[in-house]
């Protein structure tokens, strides 16, 4: 977390409590003054009481969770009555991969295997990887956190670094793009804990 973010919401250090898996993540925030424990969220529930918090951020995290379901449940637990979620993940259904799909290339976002990305070509070279296991599409995602007793409340779309960073006009389309929630490349929602609903099972 940035002291950007910090910042721009007005808010201290302290007043944050951080949960990362990776230990050197760990230590960088420690530096910077974040209260950060080590936690793997995927399978380790969140170390809080329950109703201890009133917002919890989760930012370009689900995406990257093997079981995102362990997450959501702890973040309902820990959130008090009405408390919101705020989650930002990479939109699927973005307008670019609409096009890639079409093409018969495969999408932006998504990973073929665990050292290198195919099947872009001749638009894109081979990537790294980054760890995404789960890619959502805006109603995926929606109906995945009313399951969690979380009701979306708002989202917002946000243009892609990665296409800002490639080129100037595609930078500017997805600029554009960004302000219809289902074809911008990044989204944000805010989500309220509720009573969870859902097809669950008991």
């Amino acid at each position: 977390m940035s002291r950007f973010v910090v910042g721009s919401l007005g808010l201290r250090q302290t007043d944050y409590s951080c949960v990362e898996a990776s230990i050197t993540s760990c230590e960088a925030l420690r530096a910077a003054g974040f209260s950060t424990r080590q936690v793997d969220v995927s399978c380790e529930d969140l170390p809080f009481p329950p109703a201890s918090f009133d917002v919890v951020i989760a930012s370009e995290v689900l995406e990257h969770l093997v079981n995102p379901d362990v997450l959501l449940d702890g973040v309902k637990r820990v959130l008090a009555p009405g408390g919101v979620l705020i989650c930002t993940t990479p939109n699927m259904a973005a307008w670019f991969n609409r096009i890639l799909i079409v093409l018969g290339v495969q999408p932006i976002f998504t990973e073929t295997g665990s050292e290198w990305v195919y099947g872009r070509a001749p638009f894109l070279p081979p990537s790294r990887p980054v760890g995404h296991f789960h890619i959502f599409t805006g109603p995926a995602l929606r109906e995945l956190l009313r399951a969690h007793g979380l009701e979306p409340v708002r989202q917002v779309g946000l243009p892609s670094d990665e296409v800002v960073l490639r080129s100037r006009a595609l930078g500017g389309l997805d600029r554009l793009f960004a302000h219809i929630n289902s074809l911008a490349a990044d989204m944000v929602i805010a989500a309220r804990a509720v009573e969870p609903r859902g097809n669950r099972e008991e």
